[in-house]
């Protein structure tokens, strides 16, 4: 392992965080303004057939991509903090909002159309207008999660679980392609450690 690599991985984890969260979306929205990868059509589609209970079961989780959930998770976090709780609420505020604007930002620059625009055969159970890349509702759940955990220093597994069963969810809708929900981890996973650092550190 090259010392570059050996620093990062001994690194703080909200550092780690940032730098697996910016290569994720740098990475994704070169590929992402390039078309259509091999097999995200397909994955998208499986995704769309999965048994109605299951879908029903993953648009309650996909709630937690929403701006009004921002507050309350950070409300959360700072009832569980041992100290500092304004600041903690503070960093998960600031980390879901920065995923959400970011998102919005990052849309109009790939401008990637959603998997019906692409030849996608799904059913579309959600209203999503706009751009596909990256998937908004992945990168605030992201963000807002992924910043509680760095800021309480626990259960950050978890969070980036949640937020991937976020955007299982979109593509289960059918407004989202594999590479859009990885494009809002990395967005959000990027926005939570900068919030953390600039609220923490």
């Amino acid at each position: 392992m090259s010392r570059p690599l050996r620093r990062l991985a001994g690194a703080d984890p909200a550092l780690r965080a940032g730098a697996a969260g910016t290569a994720a979306l740098l990475l994704g929205a070169l590929l992402a303004s390039r078309g259509v990868l091999p097999g995200e059509v397909a994955l998208t589609e499986a995704a769309n057939q999965l048994p109605a209970p299951v879908v029903d079961a993953l648009e309650v989780l996909m709630q937690l991509g929403t701006r009004a959930v921002i507050p309350l998770v950070a409300v959360v976090a700072a009832v569980l903090a041992d100290r500092r709780r304004l600041r903690i609420a503070l960093a998960v505020v600031v980390g879901g909002m920065a995923a959400w604007w970011g998102a919005s930002l990052a849309k109009d620059a790939v401008e990637r159309p959603r998997p019906v625009g692409v030849g996608a055969e799904v059913e579309v159970r959600d209203d999503a207008g706009g751009w596909g890349f990256p998937s908004s509702h992945t990168s605030v759940a992201t963000g807002t999660l992924v910043a509680a955990a760095l800021a309480l220093r626990r259960g950050i597994s978890a969070a980036v679980a949640v937020a991937m069963l976020v955007g299982v969810a979109r593509m289960a809708v059918g407004v989202h392609l594999p590479l859009d929900v990885v494009g809002g981890l990395g967005l959000g996973a990027a926005a939570a450690a900068l919030s953390v650092f600039l609220a923490l550190r």
